[in-house]
């Protein structure tokens, strides 16, 4: 089996003009030469999809459809790949750090100190401390990928 792995791609918004000359053609021409060479069985994408939790995009929540639509589309098409042959995860950089309040994050970064506690926070099943992540979590379902 023969795995492509990305990361940290950080899409900066959609109007950069560098982003698709100077990285996207390139690593498109470079991968269809090691597709060719041996075909990749699957693409996985392992985080920061976006930069910054796509806070420099006119419509933020649009940054996950513009990723879906400038590099992944591109990446299945050009390795003759479907959708359910790519994967990706969240990275730091694809939560939106400013939707949960200064108070939740404080409160996370003071008790969250041990294994215990998160596993405690995580069985709880509480949204709060998890809004910065929801946008990602509804890309993630509402797309045909896997994740």
């Amino acid at each position: 089996m023969r795995i492509l792995h990305l990361s940290d791609i950080h899409i900066p918004s959609e109007n950069d003009r560098d982003f698709e000359p100077f990285i996207l053609k390139p690593f498109l021409s470079d991968i269809a030469r090691f597709n060719k060479q041996k075909s990749f069985d699957l693409a996985i994408i392992s985080g920061d999809l976006i930069d910054k939790g796509g806070i420099s995009f006119q419509n933020r929540n649009k940054c996950f459809d513009t990723f879906l639509n400038c590099c992944v589309e591109p990446i299945l098409s050009t390795l003759s790949l479907s959708s359910d042959r790519f994967y990706f995860a969240p990275g730091n950089h694809d939560v939106w750090r400013d939707k949960d309040s200064d108070f939740i994050e404080t409160g996370l970064s003071q008790l969250l100190k041990n294994s215990n506690a998160v596993n405690k926070f995580i069985d709880d099943a509480s949204d709060d401390g998890i809004n910065r992540i929801k946008p990602f979590k509804i890309f993630e379902k509402e797309g045909s990928f896997s994740s």
